[in-house]
């Protein structure tokens, strides 16, 4: 099957994280697998403002000092003064960027791990095992075993099964669900993707008994 039809597929079934993730327990904590380091969370909406807060005002400052770093270059450069050089500056930036609009920040980092999940790591390995993405027969697979057994009866399909994993598995190791996750928690979940698709390729390779 090709990678579009099987990106394609996901899409139509909407498998998304905030619907289908976390344990049949309706709580907001996630507790660590043996991978990593996950710490707890208390009202995590608060909590995830705070970081929020903090973390946006910290990259603005960055960005306002390499911003002034650019307008001095400029200005020796083209032999300008600071107005001059600043014009030239806003015509080359983004006025809308994402650091400025930490709601806008905040959703493209979501949107980057539900695509990084659905549309490139998934589609991979169904193509590298030949898995057939319609079909069940990954739900006795170790991945759907102990902690994320519920998925297979609640997902119905090997392609919707490792999309929800793969979600989870970012849960466990962030040590909360998606709402409650800061900026940090996003690039942590970044860094942690390939270590846990290489573990995923692992099991899905001995269960299947293919190299």
């Amino acid at each position: 099957m090709k990678e579009s039809e099987i990106i394609k597929h996901l899409r139509e079934q909407d498998i998304i994280e905030d619907q289908l993730s976390g344990s049949p327990k309706n709580n907001d904590k996630v507790n660590p697998i043996d991978i990593g380091y996950a710490s707890e969370r208390g009202t995590g909406e608060l909590i995830g403002d705070i970081y929020l807060t903090t973390a946006v005002l910290k990259r603005k400052q960055e960005e306002d000092k390499i911003r002034e770093e650019k307008i001095a270059e400029i200005q020796k450069i083209l032999n300008i003064n600071r107005e001059e050089a600043l014009k030239v500056i806003n015509l080359t930036e983004n006025k809308d960027s994402d650091i400025k609009r930490p709601d806008k920040y905040f959703a493209s980092k979501r949107k980057d791990i539900d695509v990084t999940i659905k549309e490139i790591i998934v589609p991979e390995l169904i193509s590298r095992f030949s898995i057939n993405q319609h079909s069940d027969n990954l739900k006795n697979c170790p991945l759907f075993q102990g902690r994320f057994s519920w998925i297979k009866n609640r997902v119905k399909d090997n392609g919707g099964m490792l999309a929800v994993y793969f979600a989870n598995y970012l849960n466990s190791e962030v040590g909360a669900k998606r709402p409650n996750w800061s900026i940090d928690d996003y690039e942590m979940a970044h860094e942690k993707l390939p270590e846990i698709l290489e573990y995923a390729q692992k099991v899905i390779e001995d269960y299947l008994g293919t190299p």
